[in-house]
């Protein structure tokens, strides 16, 4: 009988051990959640943010305005060919690439300005609105330098 209760003891104690685990782990990851959350909802995260942003299409246009004779057989996005198409002649120079160049810089503006009015009306999520746009740049920034277009 005392080998019973010592094995219910035991199961008892692995139990009690994975449930202060799981406890220990929701807490972590609760309190790691809030502070990535205040630090991306805060002013110098959003900032970070933005100038990431910034700087993914800096180098997007900069690249865009130095290859810009091979952009019809470069550009990948179908609506930045069609753009492309609408200004480009039989060969591609720097003044028939304006509707692309513009839409491309009123794009950047559009998703900054849209950053900023959700700071401004203080939704609570704008940091995580800005760092998956941030993301997303940045993954763009490497494929830009990084991609083999051969």
């Amino acid at each position: 009988m005392s080998s019973i209760s010592a094995l219910g003891s035991d199961q008892y104690s692995n139990a009690r051990a994975e449930l202060n685990w799981l406890e220990a782990s929701r807490r972590l990851a609760t309190n790691m959640l809030s502070l990535a959350s205040k630090a991306l909802g805060s002013v110098w995260g959003l900032l970070f943010c933005k100038c990431i942003i910034l700087a993914v299409s800096a180098l997007d246009i900069y690249l865009t305005v130095k290859y810009v004779e091979f952009m019809p057989q470069l550009e990948l996005n179908p609506v930045g060919r069609l753009l492309l198409g609408i200004d480009n002649g039989p060969e591609c120079k720097l003044q028939h690439a304006a509707a692309f160049i513009t839409a491309k810089f009123a794009g950047n503006v559009l998703v900054l300005a849209i950053i900023e009015m959700l700071a401004h009306c203080r939704f609570r999520r704008v940091g995580f609105v800005a760092a998956a746009v941030a993301m997303f740049q940045v993954m763009l920034g490497l494929f830009l330098l990084y991609a083999d277009f051969e």
